[in-house]
């Protein structure tokens, strides 16, 4: 916690993917940023803060020892920073899974917060802040996505970014935090608001409907990557929209288990049909892997859970018809959407698509030697419809 910004680089040439590695909920962005690392000189606390002074200036009513002790400490901080988000850009953004904030976001509660920040820990933080919200604005500016705005006076819209590059990565863009707006909902790129929520918040938050006229508004939206942590076990996802909505409301950050509407799925498959072929780099997963993971078992009484399973079987079923190959793709684990399925308990009906598509993945074994039968056998009682259904596939 007190490494300079200079053992960082060197730690992050030799293991870059350090920077990605999640402790306790947070990324070492996060801790940094939280202030997990101690002040490298004690500071004190007689001089009061100007709040309207602007972020990332420096405080003229110190005197010079103080001065120049805040703007080591800060300068510090603000250094350790970017050493981690110049690694691994995608960590600006990405929240953490303890807190849910982004990095901008913990610096922005210390310098609210009277009881964890006197006057000259606020002055320090000023450097994190100013850095922090010029590389957050820098993403928005140079976002692949049209902002649309509507003016006061008339009803036209402004284009506040760049067209997209038509060079050959075009498909993996990597926009985590790409905005999209309606007509009622408009952006400026300024100190005062907030950015809108990108397709994959939207998608994440279970917010169909918005999500729907921001695609239908920009159909290069399904196409752009989203970054985000699952908490079990606290790893850092790369996902597209299909991945996301495929994932179920229940391994996002909502509350609102209505499940996804058959018609968006169908709109993201369409205008991006490469999706259902892209793997999440960190997991290896495909939009049917996540697919097969949300219809887990579940009680009888369970509505919210019952509705999700039925919408996903058809998403199953639309994913095998198109892309028929895809019960034979494994994640990092060597394991086949099968696996997947049994292993959450998944009903009958999604084993038996499986089944029938590809038989023979019943005998695909994972990195662990496990085949879909033998984790069948800790999920499903004897006599099971599924047990039974896997045994005369075996054979």
């Amino acid at each position: 916690y007190h490494a300079s910004s200079h053992a960082l680089q060197v730690l992050l040439n030799e293991y870059p993917e350090g920077a990605l590695t999640g402790v306790l909920g947070m990324m070492p962005v996060h801790m940094v940023a939280a202030n997990w690392a101690a002040p490298a000189i004690p500071l004190s606390a007689t001089n009061t803060y100007n709040a309207n002074a602007p972020a990332g200036a420096i405080p003229s009513n110190l005197d010079d020892d103080e001065n120049n002790k805040t703007i080591q400490a800060g300068k510090a901080k603000r250094d350790r920073l970017q050493v981690l988000v110049e690694s691994t850009p995608e960590s600006l953004l990405a929240k953490s899974v303890h807190h849910d904030l982004r990095p901008l976001e913990y610096v922005q509660r210390l310098m609210q917060s009277d009881e964890q920040a006197d006057g000259d820990n606020k002055r320090k933080e000023e450097f994190s802040l100013f850095y922090l919200e010029n590389k957050e604005k820098g993403y928005h500016r140079s976002s692949p996505n049209e902002l649309l705005t509507q003016s006061s006076s008339e009803s036209k819209h402004k284009s506040h970014s760049k067209s997209p590059s038509n060079d050959e990565h075009e498909c993996d863009r990597t926009h985590s935090y790409s905005t999209c707006t309606t007509i009622a909902s408009s952006y400026e790129v300024d100190n005062t608001q907030t950015p809108p929520a990108s397709l994959g918040e939207l998608l994440q938050e279970g917010r169909w409907q918005q999500a729907m006229t921001c695609l239908e508004l920009d159909h290069n939206l399904a196409k752009d990557w989203h970054y985000g942590i699952d908490k079990d076990p606290c790893t850092l996802w790369k996902r597209l929209p299909l991945h996301i909505v495929c994932a179920g409301p229940k391994a996002s950050k909502s509350e609102n288990t209505t499940p996804v509407p058959l018609g968006l799925v169908q709109l993201l498959i369409q205008v991006y049909p490469e999706s259902l072929r892209s793997a999440d780099p960190h997991t290896g997963m495909i939009p049917l892997h996540l697919a097969c993971r949300s219809c887990a078992r579940h009680s009888e009484n369970d509505v919210d859970a019952i509705s999700i399973c039925s919408v996903m079987l058809q998403v199953i079923r639309l994913a095998l018809k198109i892309y028929p190959h895809s019960t034979k793709a494994v994640d990092v684990m060597g394991r086949s959407p099968l696996h997947h399925a049994v292993m959450v308990g998944a009903p009958y009906p999604v084993v038996e698509l499986l089944v029938h598509q590809d038989p023979g993945s019943v005998l695909s074994s994972d990195q662990e030697g496990f085949t879909p039968l033998c984790y069948a056998q800790k999920m499903y009682a004897v006599g099971d419809p599924v047990m039974s259904l896997l045994e005369l596939a075996w054979l």
